[in-house]
């Protein structure tokens, strides 16, 4: 479970204390509004500005929450279009004749008795009462609206995220037992011919087992975890055809922590085996390079391909093994445009150059 982020803070943040920021909000309201209209109303004090348009805040409140909190989710995101125009017109109407009905009967007889013996109730601008309330309905529902694309643009993400986060487990489930299941033919092959390696190869796959049992289960291992996990299957695949393997492999790392991806470069490996030496009947050669420097890595593989051998894995139609097919969507998901990986072959070899950007 991944911690929460600043935005889920605010959130609950707000869910707990959800009453007071809304009276502290109508309370600014209330403030600048009996600021910005002392400016017109000059025969009367800033209290009595204050007081008579508290007395018709409900308005404003009920307006707005009408809109932003029923209209809102109920209609307009379900996309009743007719439903919402339909009923937001209307209650804009009852909600400006319910103003002028504040103004006539409460807050003029009120604070301006002589003003209003010469009132005629229908004796006013409609615009102006249109912008006098729904200038804050206004407001609050783009807020609303805002909060609403933020939710939904969040859950989608984890969404994709949690989608993503499965193909990878599943990718992984994949990638063990098909490695296993080939380590332990090889372990089949020198128990059939009663070899002494055999105890040499068993304590090889008892490391190698380890490693995908509890680090290969980590998002990101140290790269020194990769390297000895390579050099514990190149032993065993020596093993396996009696130590005469040429295997050149080298390697420059100049951070052996770098943080990486587990299982990645195992499955090339098993390739240049599987499709190139264990074909290759004359003396099969091998070589693996592996350089990380400033945060890009380099590996590269060749294999020789003899008269009767071929990888056949740049047709992705055929030829082509879980192993590597897996890899290739991992580094999709994993380094999106942080990786390149070039497949060459011609008659008597086959190369592999994957390069990765470790700063992603």
């Amino acid at each position: 479970m991944t911690a929460p982020d600043n935005s889920d803070r605010f959130l609950d943040l707000y869910e707990r204390h959800k009453v007071f920021v809304h009276i502290v909000f109508w309370l600014a309201y209330l403030l600048v509004i009996t600021i910005l209209s002392s400016a017109f109303y000059t025969k009367t004090t800033f209290f009595e500005l204050f007081l008579q348009l508290g007395c018709s805040l409900w308005i404003d409140v009920a307006a707005t929450y009408f809109t932003a909190y029923y209209l809102l989710p109920r209609l307009l995101l379900k996309k009743k279009y007719v439903g919402f125009a339909m009923l937001l017109l209307l209650s804009a109407i009852f909600f400006i004749l319910m103003q002028r009905v504040m103004q006539v009967y409460v807050t003029f007889p009120i604070f301006y008795p002589e003003v209003t013996r010469k009132m005629s109730f229908f004796d006013f601008n409609p615009a102006y009462s249109i912008v006098n309330i729904y200038a804050v309905v206004g407001i609050v529902t783009s807020a609303r609206l805002f909060k609403y694309w933020f939710f939904f643009q969040r859950q989608a993400y984890r969404l994709e995220n949690e989608k993503l986060e499965a193909e990878l487990k599943y990718l992984k489930s994949q990638i063990h037992p098909h490695f296993l299941f080939n380590t332990l033919n090889n372990l089949y092959a020198l128990t059939l011919d009663k070899s002494d390696l055999a105890p040499r190869v068993v304590i090889r796959l008892s490391e190698l087992l380890s490693y995908m049992l509890y680090d290969a289960n980590a998002q990101t291992v140290p790269l020194q975890k990769e390297i000895d996990l390579i050099e514990n299957y190149l032993e065993l695949e020596n093993l396996r055809r009696g130590g005469d393997l040429r295997i050149d492999w080298q390697k420059t790392i100049d951070q052996p922590l770098t943080p990486i991806t587990p299982l990645l470069f195992i499955p090339f490996i098993e390739n240049s085996f599987k499709h190139g030496v264990w074909n290759d009947v004359g003396q099969p050669e091998i070589s693996i390079s592996l350089v990380v420097k400033n945060n890009a890595l380099t590996f590269d593989i060749q294999n020789s391909i003899g008269s009767t051998g071929t990888n056949k894995l740049s047709n992705e139609t055929e030829g082509e093994g879980i192993g590597l097919r897996n890899v290739k969507r991992r580094l999709e998901i994993l380094y999106p445009n942080q990786h390149s990986l070039e497949i060459k072959q011609n008659k008597n070899r086959y190369q592999v150059t994957l390069v990765l950007n470790l700063m992603c």
